[in-house]
């Protein structure tokens, strides 16, 4: 499907941040290497996963059809701990059912993993990404249960308000709009001068409330690496990169939808 951009003001905690998203259907995920700023690129999506920014090199689960789009990217957390990797939140998309599942949020170091007693390979996988997992089929749990899981996974100061990267699953049909690739910003500017944002457990809250069916979902690379780029009504190509103009950086992974 063509994917459609969102753009609205959310209020949390008496504060105004803007949701700018996009809806689209998982089977139209595509997992892309890249080396620039996304205003440089020509296709509509948002940025991914972890990488380093020095040499480019992937520090989470990046996978297109069964392969990694770049180096360390068939690991969670390998290239930063090379021996054995950590457990952290991944978005799996399976090529086929496989035990009545055709996507999953699992956190895992690398594959094969096991699900509801089936065991997934990285051949089965059309597309992944790791990062994140932020919990939301736990339901209703307390903030600092929250922020005890993902300190499990060496999330970031999950405290600090930050511009946040997230890909949802928000249930539905097979076909048709079910997956959310969303970024939460302080400002729609191109340079709003700050990291302003949301914490990780206000990133949560915004997800359970406005998509209450979503129990599948992680959280990715945010803060400068966070990008959306999508098609205008009149056609024309627009992204928003709030640090662009500020501090400009490099994403090395971007998920890419159809528009």
């Amino acid at each position: 499907m063509n994917a459609v951009f969102t753009s609205e003001q959310y209020t949390i905690n008496s504060r105004t941040v803007y949701l700018n998203y996009l809806t689209t259907n998982h089977r139209d995920l595509t997992m892309v290497y890249s080396n620039k700023y996304i205003s440089a690129e020509n296709f509509y999506g948002i940025n991914g996963t972890f990488f380093d920014g020095g040499n480019g090199n992937l520090t989470s689960i990046a996978i297109q059809g069964g392969e990694q789009i770049h180096d360390y990217g068939s690991y969670n957390r390998a290239y930063e701990n090379q021996s054995t990797g950590m457990d952290t939140g991944t978005f799996v998309v399976q090529e086929d059912f496989i035990g009545a599942r055709f996507l999953f949020v699992k956190s895992f170091t690398r594959f094969p993993v096991t699900v509801d007693g089936n065991q997934i390979n990285q051949s089965d996988v059309r597309f992944a990404v790791g990062g994140c997992n932020m919990f939301l089929d736990e339901g209703d749990i307390t903030e600092n249960r929250f922020n005890t899981l993902i300190a499990n996974e060496d999330f970031p100061v999950p405290s600090s308000r930050a511009i946040r990267t997230a890909i949802l699953y928000i249930g539905g049909q097979y076909i048709g709009g079910n997956t959310i690739l969303l970024t939460v910003v302080g400002s729609n500017n191109d340079n709003p001068g700050s990291y302003s944002g949301v914490t990780a457990w206000e990133l949560r809250q915004i997800i359970r409330a406005k998509w209450p069916d979503c129990s599948i979902g992680i959280n990715l690379d945010g803060g400068g690496s966070t990008q959306i780029a999508y098609k205008k009504a009149d056609g024309t190509r627009r992204w928003i990169a709030p640090l662009e103009g500020k501090n400009p950086r490099k994403v090395y992974n971007f998920i890419t939808v159809t528009m």
